[in-house]
């Protein structure tokens, strides 16, 4: 659906880092979070559900409201609703986002945990990785990166640029902002279809 509705303009890369790279970072941890509010404990669902699956629900709509969502635009201009969006972790710190503030809770997706990819269906899933598309005029100028989940680590420390003398020196901090800073300070990650939660974290 987002191929046809974007007419194959985002171009993804795949170059994955190098193994002296990848050596310099090796006691670094890269999760996925999704972040959610919920007033009273725990969210109540399990599943992290996409745009697609929730207007088929009827449980959001297209249509933008006051509070201003972008379902529509998603929908019509970028056919990426299937998706299920992610911010990058490392080492449990993730970019500052201005919708944190009023976040509760986080789902965790560990790419190294063959038993937790498994429970969440995602032992064979591709992600693709890419700037808020919303504010990229030209899809085709957005730097994009796709492939197996299992290799996030690996194609994400690839697309910071930064060379394995660097990396050596580079905490957690550093390394996610010099890789958020790749994709215009607003990287997402996301994923087809809906994802399995197994447990929800206090944020």
């Amino acid at each position: 659906m987002m191929r046809l509705i974007t007419d194959g303009r985002l171009r993804f890369a795949h170059q994955r880092a190098s193994e002296a790279a990848l050596l310099k970072v090796a006691d670094k941890k890269f999760t996925l979070r999704h972040y959610t509010t919920s007033k009273d404990g725990p969210p109540p669902f399990n599943t992290i559900a996409s745009n697609f699956e929730l207007v088929h629900r009827q449980i959001k709509t297209l249509q933008r409201t006051q509070g201003s969502n972008t379902n529509q635009d998603d929908w019509v201009r970028l056919g990426n609703t299937a998706f299920t969006f992610f911010l990058l972790a490392i080492d449990g710190q993730v970019a500052h986002r201005k919708f944190l503030a009023g976040a509760t809770h986080y789902a965790e997706i560990d790419p190294q945990d063959p038993a937790q990819m498994a429970a969440a269906g995602l032992s064979e899933a591709e992600f693709f990785v890419s700037p808020d598309l919303l504010h990229v005029k030209d899809l085709s100028t957005a730097k994009a990166i796709k492939g197996p989940l299992k290799d996030l680590k690996a194609l994400m420390v690839a697309s910071s640029g930064l060379k394995p003398i660097s990396l050596g020196r580079a905490d957690a901090e550093s390394l996610l902002a010099a890789i958020d800073d790749q994709f215009g300070g607003t990287l997402e990650i996301k994923l087809p279809g809906a994802i399995s939660v197994t447990q929800w974290h206090n944020a």
